[in-house]
């Protein structure tokens, strides 16, 4: 099994993407979300039966 990474926009995500991005420089995210509905959508398409 293989983790992902998902960025949710909402809350802390906003300023996780401008303000604190150097903190994080080295870490790409998968799939930045709108919000909690959207990442949820994403990983369960992306789930492999």
């Amino acid at each position: 099994m293989r983790g992902k990474k998902v960025l949710v926009r909402t809350g802390w995500g906003e300023d996780s993407l401008t303000t604190y991005r150097n903190k994080w420089k080295n870490i790409k995210p998968d799939y930045v979300a709108e919000n909690l509905v959207d990442a949820v959508k994403w990983i369960a398409d992306d789930i492999e039966l």
